[in-house]
């Protein structure tokens, strides 16, 4: 070999493993992008849901005003979108809930949230009966 061979072949492995750095880089810069993008819209529909959380509850609370103690509700989204799936709220109740409200709230809160009334539970315990557990 002479020394315009070595030369081209360390001027081409030069290149080689720059080029090489390059890629690296730009693929770890757009990875890093597209996580920072993913982790924001998982935060962003958090948010979303969590305020949907808080405005059923405060649509129980306003139908059961003076029978409820406490209201825990937990609501589920479609995968990327901000619509409702499923719907779950504990109401823990010192005086008995009237059937008439308990429909009414269902239906309000299928209105409300278009979603099907059969995906939302509510599920009403007795405040006197959790104390004694």
């Amino acid at each position: 070999m002479n020394i315009n061979s070595k030369k081209k072949i360390r001027i081409i492995i030069a290149v080689l493993i720059t080029f090489g750095t390059i890629l690296t880089a730009i693929i770890s810069s757009a990875y890093l992008r597209a996580k920072a993008n993913y982790e924001q819209q998982m935060q962003d529909s958090d948010m979303i849901r969590y305020s949907q959380e808080l405005a059923i509850k405060e649509m129980i609370d306003d139908y059961t005003d003076e029978y409820v103690e406490h209201t825990w509700v937990f609501a589920h989204q479609e995968d990327n979108s901000e619509q409702l799936s499923d719907i779950a709220a504990f109401i823990v109740y010192n005086t008995e809930v009237p059937e008439d409200i308990k429909t009414s709230l269902i239906e309000a809160i299928s209105d409300e949230f278009s979603i099907d009334k059969s995906s939302i539970t509510l599920e009403y315990m007795d405040y006197e009966e959790l104390k004694k557990d």
